[in-house]
């Protein structure tokens, strides 16, 4: 199904020029100049990082949703923080608000080594996100640290790839530490008992020559104490881009405005993700938000024929 919208986008800015157009000069002289930060480029939103900014970003899947915190500080360093939902994993009492909730901020990475040295800071370059996101770091001169964030598509998990990339003319070092964070809840605390949550990467080292690239994935993810899950995260990542690219090429919206048309593809993409493999069946949650202090969820049930 394609839509168009010609003449209502001809009449928006017939009437935008009009009030211009009206605007007396001496308060159009006042009006700052305005420079967009964002951009569409290569299908998704891109931001070429030149200020201070901080943005937020919800992605999910069957068993999980992930809250992104974003941005770049006063110096340019990466700010980020992981606020991971386990819908399915409930918590006592058992309410609206009872999904098991962590937050993983920046230093629950991997330490990093280069040449010996623990990478200190990473300056925030670039932003892309097409229904994963791409924080692109500058981690020394020709050095570049990309993190990919994606929620697993069919298990509790939200995975991190790092993607390090050696431009600098030369051979170098590199050390990932192992990352292993776990957790373990109180069993009067959930409906199901205990709760095991980590946050797990292996550890990597070797030597990278000039253009060469290594990667790391760091899985967050949580489960009953007595079952396993094992997230192959390759197959996750696969599945994830085919559902984007499912998505997007369902109801179509084709205007002379492209910002127009991006935004209906990720209130698909929005829509299409937040439905939750619960035990009563499959549920459609709404957008999680942060409300006095608490995440709030709500809940529609969706019949399977629908999905």
């Amino acid at each position: 199904m394609r839509l168009s919208s010609q003449n209502s986008f001809a009449a928006s800015l017939l009437l935008a020029s009009c009030f211009v157009w009206s605007t007396p000069a001496s308060a159009q002289a006042n009006i700052p100049a305005f420079t967009p930060r964002w951009s569409l480029q290569n299908g998704g939103l891109a931001w070429q990082v030149k200020d201070a900014h901080t943005d937020q970003l919800e992605m999910s899947g069957r068993q999980v949703s992930a809250v992104i915190d974003y941005g770049s500080d006063a110096q340019a360093n990466l700010v980020l923080k992981r606020t991971v939902v386990w819908p399915m994993l409930r918590t006592i009492p058992d309410d609206t608000h009872a999904s098991l909730i962590r937050q993983f901020s920046l230093p629950d990475s991997p330490r990093l080594s280069i040449n010996g040295r623990e990478v200190q800071q990473e300056k925030l370059i670039r932003v892309h996100f097409d229904g994963q996101l791409r924080l692109v770091s500058e981690l020394a001169n020709g050095i570049q640290l990309t993190r990919l964030l994606s929620p697993a598509p069919d298990e509790p998990a939200l995975i991190e790839r790092l993607i390090l990339e050696n431009h600098s003319g030369k051979r170098l070092q590199f050390n990932f530490a192992a990352l292993q964070k776990i957790e373990t809840t109180a069993a009067n605390a959930g409906t199901h008992g205990s709760y095991v949550i980590q946050a797990t990467s292996a550890a990597r080292q070797g030597d990278l020559k000039d253009g060469g690239t290594t990667v790391v994935d760091v899985v967050y993810s949580a489960r009953l104490a007595n079952e396993m899950v094992y997230v192959d995260v390759a197959e996750q990542l696969t599945k994830r881009q085919s559902k984007l690219q499912e998505w997007r090429s369902k109801l179509v919206l084709e205007t002379p405005e492209p910002a127009l048309n991006a935004m209906f593809d990720f209130a698909k993409i929005r829509a299409a993700e937040s439905i939750f493999a619960t035990r009563g069946g499959l549920l459609h949650g709404h957008v999680i938000t942060q409300r006095f202090g608490r995440m709030i969820r709500r809940n529609m049930r969706i019949p399977s024929s629908h999905i």
